[in-house]
């Protein structure tokens, strides 16, 4: 993104007649067509799209064919799941949910290991103990018709392990704390994006 104005100065004249695909974080629609096309696909993948299991949202400004909205569908799926969005701000909450969503999957495991450590654990089983537990879960999640908060009350006792962790989460007000991060996360992606 920082090097789009030299680069774009460059490539001008073979850019007017195909469609654009950004991955360019930051870079508004307005900008990306200096390159002179009238079919500009914004889009925003995350991390997992290195190996096919990502989340792309994705802004069409301009006019696409039937059979090239087809091939950008194509395209993207090599990347994982996509997402079309109405508007170019959307793109910015797909930043700040999608684009920053594997750092919080990261840093949540990141936690378990950390306390794992702290329980004697090596740092070995501490790092597959807490990979297996989101790995695990999120299969859960993905091959099922159960929501998360579905398998959040499945999994929680009345008056278990679970149920006072789950209390002292929500006395911390830890869905408070979490969903301020993601606005904060949004907040910046759209002042990249100005």
């Amino acid at each position: 993104p920082q090097s789009f104005g030299e680069v774009a100065a460059q490539i001008t004249s073979v850019t007017s007649r195909h469609i654009i695909i950004s991955i360019m974080a930051g870079v508004p629609v307005k900008k990306i067509a200096r390159l002179g096309s009238n079919k500009i696909v914004r889009t925003m993948p995350n991390l997992p799209a290195a190996i096919g299991a990502g989340y792309t949202g994705y802004f069409i400004a301009g006019k696409l064919s039937k059979n090239e909205k087809k091939f950008l569908v194509e395209i993207l799926s090599c990347f994982g799941h996509s997402l079309p969005v109405a508007r170019e701000d959307d793109l910015n909450k797909i930043t700040a949910l999608s684009g920053s969503g594997p750092a919080y999957f990261f840093y949540l495991a990141e936690l378990l290991e950390d306390k794992a450590k702290k329980y004697g654990f090596s740092a070995k089983a501490a790092k597959q103990l807490a990979g297996q537990i989101l790995i695990g879960s999120a299969k859960l999640l993905e091959n099922s018709p159960l929501t998360a908060g579905e398998w959040r009350r499945a999994v929680t006792s009345p008056g278990g392990t679970t149920a006072a962790a789950l209390k002292s989460l929500a006395q911390d007000k830890f869905a408070v704390i979490f969903s301020r991060a993601v606005e904060e996360a949004y907040r910046r992606a759209k002042k990249m994006s100005c």
